[in-house]
């Protein structure tokens, strides 16, 4: 007979798959959706980066979480004066991030001129970059990617032509990522376990009643 305890290991599994769905399927490196350029430096009020939120109408708010698509910042780096980056200065906000997970490079050679580089490894707990926001020369660009972002180069020419380098690049969160078609299969995959799983205990009980 079908037990109880076997009909819940079968449900555990299916949220267990679906969960799985969701920690595979890493955001992937992609085209920004927008990109928003303004003067000024960001989020250098009250608060500092703990303060600090982009929007999805293209700007960069100190203290208001309450505006709808506000995204919290996660991590500011520094550039030194040489373009190599310095330590990455963490939100508190994100109890998970060590600031190890972001690798920041400069280089500006015949072969890559003028260009900035990152990655970042998320690891468990960890949340997606939607928003990329890099300041130089007292503007400040900003980048929006629908899907999440991992690794992204940006030659800085384009945004930055009269000025070389680069002085910050800021990481935001969203507060509502959309799943990759990848992930929404494993979702289904394990809802649709856990309710092949109900269905038969209500047909075993039925049939054995």
């Amino acid at each position: 007979m079908f037990s109880t305890r076997g009909s819940l290991r079968l449900v555990a599994m299916g949220a267990a798959i679906a969960a799985a769905g969701i920690a595979a399927a890493p955001a992937q490196a992609q085209t920004a959706t927008n990109q928003w350029s303004f003067s000024g430096n960001t989020c250098g009020g009250t608060g500092g980066i703990n303060n600090c939120y982009a929007t999805t109408a293209g700007t960069v708010v100190q203290g208001n979480p309450g505006t709808v698509g506000s995204s919290p910042l996660i991590a500011r780096i520094e550039g030194n004066e040489n373009g190599t980056a310095g330590t990455p200065e963490v939100s508190t906000l994100f109890s998970a991030v060590t600031g190890g997970e972001f690798n920041v490079s400069y280089m500006n050679t015949t072969t890559n001129p003028n260009q900035l580089s990152f990655t970042y490894s998320a690891g468990v707990g960890d949340p997606a970059i939607h928003y990329v926001g890099i300041f130089q020369a007292n503007t400040y660009d900003l980048f929006y990617y629908v899907g999440g972002i991992t690794s992204g180069t940006f030659n800085l020419s384009t945004y930055f032509p009269n000025n070389s380098g680069w002085s910050h690049i800021d990481f935001y969160d969203t507060s509502g990522p959309v799943p990759e078609p990848a992930t929404w299969a494993m979702m289904l995959f394990g809802f649709g376990a856990i309710g092949f799983a109900l269905r038969r205990r209500r047909s075993l009980l039925a049939a054995s009643a």
